[in-house]
């Protein structure tokens, strides 16, 4: 119980619980049934699912893996067995993981002038494989343009990003970009690209 691990991977310890009858004795044989919650699963023999019954040992114990959510934060297990009324609850915790993407919070403006900021500045967020949040400050952000459409067909680029075209990430991993510029041709569609470094 309290245990944690990275969004998508198994605890270290496999929940386990004893079963015992009313006179303390322990009772093999018996099926227990484990019902992860929040997003997490459970697994006998590799195989994952959202619940699984596990028959007890000659030492009354059912033990199984459990994998954490790929939504970070609070999880819970059940175990339940048909003779005993109330359950047994684990709580665990499912850690972000490293950061490997940028997730666009607000695109920018569909459109504007050329060499004028954008009305409608770009956010982006560091998140991990999941889409899970991560909080990285420093990470510098850069845009440029990745590609033009004119008339609804692919052009060679042509346009250039103006003005403030880096924003650093906060304590929360968000790079606000302020003062971004696209400047190009008018009537073509400029797409942007974002990278960290």
């Amino acid at each position: 119980d309290g245990q944690s691990a990275t969004v998508g991977d198994t605890v270290p310890i496999p929940p386990a619980v004893r079963l015992r009858d009313e006179l303390g004795n322990v009772v093999p044989g018996t099926p227990v049934t484990f019902t992860p919650q929040n997003g997490s699963k459970v697994g006998v023999g590799g195989t994952f699912s959202t619940s699984a019954t596990v028959a007890t040992d000659s030492a009354g114990m059912a033990s199984i893996s459990w994998k954490m959510s790929i939504l970070a934060g609070a999880v819970t297990l059940n175990a339940t067995n048909a003779g005993v009324s109330t359950p047994v609850t684990f709580t665990g915790t499912a850690i972000t993981g490293p950061a490997t993407q940028l997730i666009v919070v607000t695109q920018p403006s569909g459109s504007g002038f050329s060499c004028v900021p954008l009305a409608q500045q770009p956010i982006l967020q560091i998140g991990d494989y999941y889409g899970n949040p991560v909080s990285q400050q420093g990470t510098e952000v850069a845009a440029d343009v990745y590609a033009t459409y004119e008339g609804g067909l692919p052009q060679p680029v042509n346009g250039t990003v103006g003005g403030s075209t880096t924003a650093t990430t906060d304590a929360t991993g968000r790079a606000t970009f302020g003062g971004l510029t696209i400047d190009g041709p008018e009537q073509t569609y400029q797409i942007l690209r974002f990278g960290s470094t």
